[in-house]
């Protein structure tokens, strides 16, 4: 049995019905594939990765967090170092 796993920017596509991303699902559902994601994922397109990983280094105390996405910056307490 074969089984995909959905990447966020695949399930977005697939919600939002763009791109052929529904007919391309549609055609591994119809040939008897396995069709899924992983929490994680469910994570992002819920409430975004970027938050979650926000609110643990919050949590952990003393945690610095590097990342290329600067609106983390906008959050108050959050250290962030930007590369």
């Amino acid at each position: 049995m074969k089984r995909v796993l959905l990447d966020s920017g695949i399930v977005s596509d697939l919600v939002n019905r763009r791109r052929d991303v529904p007919a391309k699902i549609g055609e591994y559902l119809a040939s008897g594939t396995k069709v899924g994601t992983c929490v994680p994922v469910v994570a992002e397109i819920v409430a975004g990765v970027d938050m979650m990983l926000s609110a643990i280094a919050l949590n952990l105390e003393n945690c610095l967090v590097i990342t290329t996405e600067s609106d983390l910056k906008a959050i108050a307490g959050l250290d962030v170092e930007l590369w």
